[in-house]
C-alpha cells in the first residue's frame, strides 16, 4: 500500500462509509496523500476526530459528497496540499513512541540485567 499511497495524491479511507470501522490513516498521510473518510471511523475515532478538528482530513458522508470532494481537490492543489501537511504536522507529533517506551523501561531493563548477571554468578 506505501507504494500506491505514495502515487496518490487523495486517499479515501476504506471502510467509512459502511459499518466497517475505518482503516488506519497514517500510513497514507506519512506518505503524502491527503485524506478523506466516511462516517464510521470507530477504529481510529480518537485520530480522525483529530485530524477533522485540525481541517488535517475531510470526512464525507456518502459516495456524492466522496467524489465532489476528490474534485475539487484534483483542481485545488493548495488546499490539497494543505490538509495533506497539516496531516503530517499532527501525525509527525505521535511519532516516538518505541524510543519513550524503551526509555520510561531503560531502567527496568538494567535491573533485571544486574539480577539475571547476580543469578548466574
Amino acid at each position: 500500500m506505501g507504494l500506491i499511497y505514495q502515487l496518490a495524491p487523495i486517499v479515501f479511507m476504506g471502510g467509512s462509509l459502511v459499518r466497517h470501522g475505518g482503516q488506519n490513516p497514517i500510513e497514507a498521510i506519512k506518505l503524502g496523500a491527503a485524506v478523506l473518510h466516511g462516517p464510521h471511523i470507530a477504529n481510529f475515532r480518537e485520530i480522525y476526530e483529530e485530524l477533522d478538528h485540525r481541517k488535517a482530513a475531510e470526512p464525507v458522508t456518502d459516495a456524492r459528497e466522496l467524489a465532489t470532494r476528490m474534485g475539487t481537490w484534483i483542481k485545488d492543489r493548495v488546499a490539497r496540499e494543505g490538509v495533506a501537511e497539516r496531516a503530517r504536522n499532527y501525525v509527525d507529533k505521535l511519532g516516538g513512541a518505541l524510543d519513550l517506551t524503551v526509555s520510561a523501561l531503560e531502567p527496568y531493563f538494567m535491573q533485571l540485567g544486574i539480577q539475571n548477571h547476580t543469578a548466574h554468578a
